[in-house]
């Protein structure tokens, strides 16, 4: 998620100021540690899997996302922005 929507929010709903940036040091920091751990352990595991199978993994994720951008396209919904945005125009 884009760390801007929550600052966004926070400030718009005029959160204190020193609750949110520990509540950010707090959380960025439990990340950033347990990804670090991850890393250091698994590391060279992850990069022989992604070595040996990035191109099955991005091809099953782009399959996905074009059925999904499909479906979408061809339900009401995606229907109707297609026909908002041509009549903008």
């Amino acid at each position: 998620m884009p760390f801007k929507i929550f600052v966004a929010t926070a400030g718009a709903l005029q959160f204190p100021r020193r609750r949110f940036l520990l509540t950010i040091l707090v959380a960025r920091s439990l990340r950033y540690y347990t990804e670090g751990t991850l890393a250091v352990f698994y590391g060279e595991r992850v990069v022989r899997f992604l070595k040996d199978n990035g191109i099955i993994i991005i091809s099953v994720v782009t399959g996905i996302c074009l059925i999904a951008l499909a479906i979408y396209l061809m339900s009401g919904k995606g229907r109707a922005a297609v026909r908002l945005g041509k009549e903008t125009r």
